[in-house]
This record gives structure tokens, sequence and C-alpha cells, in this order.
């Protein structure tokens, strides 16, 4: 337990450290982010530890890289209007479809791709079973879906920088966020993932570009 309080203090120290990028002021429909998480599993106890970063575009498209804390590849996740592709490298497996729940895959926290974009661009969650109280008239607090029992809850500081807390009846998750940069060059070939040689696909019902 101790262990674990001054891991959280450690990173949210470094967090308050970070000067660049500038934390944005107003709305923005693009960012780059740099992020930490710390996913908990409570059955049995297991805890994992993840850089993850994400390249997202609002309500668009998202892809998400996540590496472990000794630099390996765990994961990519392109998400889209279109639907979701997941590499999974430690199993050499490639999820794709319709299924909102690609994060799932990693984190096994069954939060939708709508939800991850709430997460991400700081606002109320919306869809089914939702339900969501504001700090301010856009900023929300915390959201709680009544079915599942996740909650998720933004903590913000003052110089841009955010933890957001994802809990579940089986996993917590204590994800936290550089500032954004705003102005990164949006290319097509960065919302873009293909099969790796010699992966499973699981889902092949769509066709992998």
């Amino acid at each position: 337990m101790k262990n674990k309080i001054l891991l959280i203090a450690s990173i949210l120290a470094l967090i308050g450290c970070q000067t660049t990028p500038i934390a944005p002021t107003g709305s923005f429909q693009k960012g780059k982010w740099e992020t930490m998480a710390q996913i908990n599993e409570l059955k049995p106890k297991k805890t994992h530890r993840v850089s993850i970063d994400i390249l997202a575009v609002k309500n668009e498209k998202m892809r998400m890289e996540i590496t472990a804390t000794l630099g390996y590849r765990v994961a990519s996740i392109l998400l889209d209007r279109e639907g979701y592709k997941a590499a999974i490298y430690p199993q050499k497996k490639f999820y794709q479809g319709t299924d909102e729940n690609a994060f799932a895959q990693v984190s096994k926290l069954p939060i939708s791709s709508r939800a991850l974009f709430s997460i991400v661009f700081d606002e109320p969650i919306v869809g089914p079973g939702w339900a969501c109280g504001k700090e301010t008239a856009t900023l929300p607090k915390k959201c709680v879906q009544a079915s599942s029992r996740i909650q998720v809850e933004w903590f913000k500081k003052p110089n841009g920088a955010k933890l957001v807390k994802v809990t579940s009846p089986k996993v917590e998750m204590n994800w936290f966020f550089q500032n954004p940069d705003v102005n990164f060059a949006e290319k097509p070939e960065l919302f873009n993932l293909n099969v790796p040689e010699g992966y499973q696909v699981i889902g092949a019902e769509s066709q992998v570009q």
C-alpha cells in the first residue's frame, strides 16, 4: 500500500512539473496526449502500469499506442466511425469489428468508444444508463453507469493536466494525462492500422485495410 501511494504521488509530481505543451484554453477539436495508467485487477489482485500515447480528433477517430513500463509494445487501438481495430502484441491477435468495447481487450474495463472520447476531451459521457454530475457548465466531475457499476471521475490540475479514475467491480484504473498538444499534424497514416504478419484475426467479417 505504501509503495502504491508513493507511485501515485511521484506521477502527480511529474505531471505538476510539466510545462510544455501549454494547457489549451477553451474547447479544442483534436489533441495529442502522453498519458500513464495504473490498472489494478481486484480478483485476483494484479497491477499493471502502462504508457498510453493518444492521438484523437473529437468524436471522429482516435489512436492509442500502449506500452509497458519496460518499453515493450502491448497494443495499438484505432477507433473511428466505422468501428475499431486492435493489435494485441503479446497475444499476436488482431481484433476488429463494430463492438464498442475495444478498450476492454487491454484494460478489462468495459468502456465504450464513445465513453473514451468523453474521458479524453473532458465531456459528460452520453449513452445508455450514464448519469453525470458537472463541476462547471461544461466540465464533468463524475459519471456513473448504474447497470455496470462503472464510475468515472475527473480531477483537474491548475496547469491543465488531469487524473481520471475509472472504477468497476473487477478493475480500477488511475489514468494520468499531461497537457495535450492541440497543434499536431493530422496525417492519414497516423489513423491507419494494418494486421501484422502472422497475427490471428478475430472478427474478420469486415475487411482489414
